[in-house]
């Protein structure tokens, strides 16, 4: 007789049965990830993003599913510590693809950024080891049972709390471009998405809205980067004493408000309109897809 463990849904197993393996799978990319960075080379700034984006979904799993523990898991607070330890050296390394990537012209600027980061990344080098004892530690304590509710239904039920913000946000963004509401959208966006990501294998509405959702991420995520840059040449405008590099800067400052108008033209294209409602119904058939079927009457 074949192994119901082994072909039941992820979705229709207890939340009890259910969240525990996320959070395995979780710690074991983060796992994963943490050894890559260990072995970077000078050069690879993959390797921090990939870390970072490990510690980014293992906290929004927890954030997602607060509701089921009996209290904050003490590994929370580590893991959001050691993200905002990398950040530094993250900012550098976005700062430097986009100089590159739009061909700006600051070679000068550049080659600061450039011998910085080694510095930065130097004092991350105990990250790895800090990060193998938090995933070495005791498993996070779980109720044995949350009224027989799947892990299926407690997700949907999750997310049917944040698609309200998610509409709210995505209508008021579409009615009026406001930097604060993209970064509010962004975010609300990337929790959304790592409800769903564990999913994608196994229900297909779920693997459209990963893609419709990252697909969102990217165009704000760039626009969000872009404007971060913008805000640090100004700074570095008033600053600057050599006349040459001050119309430099101005200069880049141009380029990369251009491309940002580009990519709220690009948002607005595929996310307002015709596209909110399409990216909505998507949403609501990825969340639908978790529940269970219905009982014959």
């Amino acid at each position: 007789m074949a192994d119901k463990s082994r072909t039941t849904r992820l979705s229709q197993q207890p939340l009890s049965l259910g969240l525990p393996v996320l959070l395995m799978q979780g710690w074991r990319e983060l796992g994963r990830a943490s050894r890559r960075f260990a072995k970077q080379s000078p050069d690879n700034s993959e390797a921090l993003h990939d870390l970072r984006v490990a510690i980014r979904r293992l906290r929004s799993l927890y954030r997602a599913f607060a509701p089921s523990f009996p209290a904050t898991p003490p590994r929370v607070k580590a893991l959001h510590r050691y993200f905002k330890e990398t950040g530094t050296a993250r900012d550098h390394e976005v700062a430097l693809e986009w100089i590159h990537q739009q061909e700006l012209p600051l070679p000068w600027l550049a080659r600061q950024w450039q011998q910085q980061l080694p510095k930065d990344r130097l004092a991350l080098a105990h990250l790895p080891d800090a990060l193998q004892t938090l995933i070495q530690q005791v498993p996070d304590s779980l109720p044995e049972d949350l009224a027989g509710i799947t892990l299926g239904e407690f997700t949907a039920a999750q997310m049917e709390k944040k698609l309200q913000c998610f509409r709210r946000d995505l209508k008021r963004l579409c009615r009026d471009w406001d930097e604060t509401q993209s970064h509010r959208l962004r975010i609300s966006g990337k929790r959304l998405r790592y409800l769903l990501e564990p999913f994608v294998r196994q229900h297909r509405p779920c693997a459209r809205a990963v893609a419709e959702l990252k697909h969102l991420q990217d165009l704000l995520g760039d626009n969000h980067d872009l404007g971060l840059l913008r805000s640090r040449l100004k700074a570095l405008r008033r600053q600057q004493t050599d006349r040459l590099q001050r119309q430099q800067l101005k200069s880049a400052r141009l380029l990369l408000k251009q491309h940002q108008q580009g990519l709220r033209a690009a948002f607005a294209e595929h996310f307002c309109q015709q596209g909110r409602k399409t990216l909505l119904q998507t949403l609501t058939a990825a969340r639908l897809s978790l529940l269970p079927p219905p009982r014959p009457l």
